[in-house]
């Protein structure tokens, strides 16, 4: 039983976990209610499966998780973060501001605020305007966030902009930032929706896996099934080597012993003679 992989979904309603070997076959499994801070009936359906693995769980070197928080989240308005929406186009794509087709709620419960900044780029690499980061500073300035999302007109093609604003908020402002040329393709709008969205969920991602990474530590996985499975190709290259370094050494007792019995029927040889 070895290389065991463990998958966990946490769902709005219920926590399910399953255990797969190496083949993909599924050797245990369990379902527990999803609790209010997820963390206990994520708790629950691990220690289930755990259970039913006795032993085994020692080659546990994987765990997957899934969930439907960040999709329930969007659905409910519930949970999701303040996010500071920039996009670099200006003077153009000023005529459809961002978020312009979100439904009220979902727009006053996601958005810090929006602005259109000189920067961005042509299809053809060339500059709409230079980028212009002060622009950045001052809508920041004046916003409480508690993510950004950078969206540049063709940063498909070219994403330096985006980069160069992703830098200037790490470093002057500390906030987690999406940019949109991680997120989609071309489309202007459907780009920069998907990475408000993946900004506005960066919290109920971080709850979900916190309490996950958690779970794990208080069993003795995680960072514990690395070391393992570390251990267990070190133990194979140790003992792949004695092996080689057996090999070697017979093989020079028996070219010893060779010649050793060459020289007796020489020296035989010459004594006959």
């Amino acid at each position: 039983m070895a290389d065991l992989r463990i998958g966990i979904d946490v769902g709005g309603t219920n926590t399910d976990a399953v255990v797969l070997d190496a083949d993909g076959r599924v050797i245990a499994k369990a379902k527990r209610p999803t609790t209010p801070e997820v963390t206990e009936g994520l708790r629950a359906a691990l220690d289930a499966v755990l259970a039913e693995l006795g032993n085994g769980r020692e080659h546990v070197t994987r765990v997957m998780l899934g969930t439907t928080h960040a999709t329930n989240a969007i659905l409910e308005r519930r949970g999701l973060g303040r996010v500071a929406v920039v996009r670099l186009g200006a003077p153009a794509t000023t005529a459809v501001p961002p978020l312009s087709d979100w439904p009220d709620d979902l727009r006053k419960a996601v958005s810090a605020g929006e602005a259109i900044v000189p920067g961005g780029h042509y299809v053809d690499g060339r500059e709409i305007s230079p980028l212009d980061l002060d622009a950045v500073r001052r809508f920041l300035d004046g916003v409480r966030a508690d993510a950004v999302a950078v969206t540049s007109v063709f940063s498909p093609a070219d994403d330096g902009h985006e980069r160069r604003v992703e830098e200037l908020v790490r470093a002057e402002y500390g906030l987690p930032v999406s940019v949109s040329s991680e997120i989609g393709s071309l489309g202007l709008l459907e780009r920069e929706n998907a990475t408000v969205l993946n900004a506005a969920l960066y919290g109920v991602a971080a709850h979900v896996t916190d309490a996950l990474v958690t779970a794990l530590a208080e069993r003795g996985l995680g960072e514990r099934g690395r070391r393992e499975q570390g251990r267990r190709e070190q133990g194979q290259g140790r003992r792949a080597r004695e092996g080689r370094g057996r090999r070697a050494r017979e093989g020079r007792g028996r070219r010893a012993r060779g010649g050793r019995g060459r020289g007796r029927t020489w020296r035989r040889t010459t004594a006959r003679s």
